[in-house]
């Protein structure tokens, strides 16, 4: 995917999409907004794939969605950080 491999980028977006999408919606269970965030995380994984350097991306996937969820809840005031 760092060398604009879209072919790859697609391969991975559908390997991990569904998981993804169950795992934020296990949290978040509203359709629409769990679209939203995993079309940005994966937008930005795209936009950003040169400068990145990930070791294992399923991790940094779920770590994103759990922090982008996590980002949604302290917007709505569902969620105070500590």
């Amino acid at each position: 995917m760092a060398q604009n491999n879209e072919q790859a980028f697609q391969l991975l977006y559908s390997r991990y999409w569904k998981r993804l999408y169950s795992v934020a919606f296990k949290r978040l269970p509203d359709p629409d907004t769990v679209q939203d965030i995993l079309q940005d995380i994966f937008l930005q994984l795209w936009l950003r794939r040169s400068s990145l350097d990930i070791a294992n991306l399923e991790a940094y996937l779920l770590g994103a969605v759990r922090n982008r969820v996590l980002k949604r809840f302290e917007q709505e005031g569902r969620y105070t950080p500590l």
